[in-house]
Parts: C-alpha cells; structure tokens; sequence
C-alpha cells in the first residue's frame, strides 16, 4: 500500500506526527514557519482494525470463512474455492479460537498460511480446514501467543499522498531556514526562503486536499474490506 508506515517505526512516527520533528527549528524559526503537519492538524488513514469475534457463533463461522479467503489473496494472490458446508464446520473451530482467546481469525489465518509456505514449502493454498483445526488451534497457541502481535493488526495508519507532500515540503523550509550558507538570516530573509519552500496557499491547498484523499481512501479500503480483500 503507497504511503504506509510500517510497522516496525509506526510508533517513532506517530511520536513526530503528534508532537513535531525530533530536531525542532529555533524558537525564531517556529514563529515564522507554518505549523508542523501532524495529525491533529491534518489527519491520516486509520486503516481498519482486523475484524473481531463476537458472541455471536454463526456470525463467527461466517467470519472465518471470509478470514481464509482474504488469507488466499494475501499469501497466494487467487480466491480459493470453498464448499457450501464449510461455515457449519467452522462453528467448531472458532469457538476453539474463542477458547484461546484468539479474536482475530485474520491473525490466525495469516499465521498458519505462512507456516503452510514456508515450513512445509507448499505452492498452493491449504483448504479451509487444514488452517482451522481444531486439533492444530490447541496444538500450536503457545506458538501463536507468542507472536500473534506480528499477525493481529490493530492499529496502522497510512498518510495520503498528499499530507506527504505536505510533511516533506515543511522539512525542507525547516532546513532551509535552519542552514543558511552565510549565518542566521533576519526575518525577511527567513520568510523569503519559507515561501520558496512552503507558501502559504500551498500549504493549505495541500491540507484540503489531504483530507478529501482521506476520505476516498477511507470509502475505498472499506469497500475493499467488504468486498472480503486483505486490506493489512
């Protein structure tokens, strides 16, 4: 997905979106250059949480049945075939998750699809009930315990195309007016190297443009969510 933060500096990245750069300009500086982009100012995409189980068992079943398709798009790139009977089977199988408090049958499907690639090298999707097993849920929950937070997605924001450009426009201004080739220029100068930067027409045409992409985007990745995609 374009403009996705990922997970593994997601947190350092909402530190500076929240509350601005590591490396702020001089008090001076601040005064002069428009407000830091950050996400209260301009919002990003919450992607949406991967989808929970409920009390509800028939529902549930249902769930699973969407979860292992969405698991085939993700690892195998195809929607694979499943049989009319196969949401009664899952009845079983998701109060097994339920018992092991697995909530996202997302997270386990993804789980057992990439045992199923790369432990046993298979080119070709598992059926439905190779991936929720019972037998195989209570076999390997310690091993999923132990790194479902690598599978079970439940925050992950991506910036429009937009707000990125926002953001590395506003960088530049900043080090432009932080790194002056003959010394600390005055406040003309310092708002005539912004302008050449981040003018201000740009940057809230950028800010307003952010937010109709976010909305767009918004519509789309549940669109594709419902349409039973992998949106994670």
């Amino acid at each position: 997905m374009e403009n996705e933060i990922d997970d593994a500096t997601l947190e350092q990245q909402l530190i500076e979106l929240m509350s601005g750069p590591s490396d702020p300009p001089r008090p001076f500086e601040w005064r002069l250059l428009p407000p830091y982009p950050d996400t209260k100012r301009v919002l990003p995409v919450y992607v949406p949480k991967m989808p929970r189980l409920s009390d509800d068992n028939a529902a549930n079943a249902k769930l699973l049945v969407r979860a292992y398709k969405a698991a085939c798009l993700k690892h195998y790139g195809k929607r694979p075939r499943v049989d009319g009977k196969a949401t009664f089977r899952m009845r079983h199988a998701e109060r097994a998750l339920r018992r092991h408090k697995f909530l996202s049958p997302y997270a386990w499907a993804s789980f057992r699809m990439r045992q199923w690639q790369y432990s046993e090298r298979r080119t070709k999707p598992p059926s439905i009930d190779y991936v929720f097993s019972v037998n195989v849920i209570d076999e390997h929950a310690e091993h999923f315990k132990a790194r479902s937070d690598s599978y079970d997605v439940l925050r992950k924001i991506v910036l429009t195309p937009a707000h990125s450009a926002l953001i590395t426009r506003w960088e530049r201004a900043r080090r432009a007016v932080a790194s002056p080739k003959a010394g600390p220029p005055g406040e003309d100068e310092t708002m005539r190297i912004i302008d050449q930067h981040l003018p201000a027409a740009v940057y809230h045409d950028l800010a307003d443009l952010a937010a109709a992409q976010r909305s767009d985007m918004l519509a789309d990745l549940h669109r594709r969510l419902a349409a039973g995609e992998w949106i994670w």
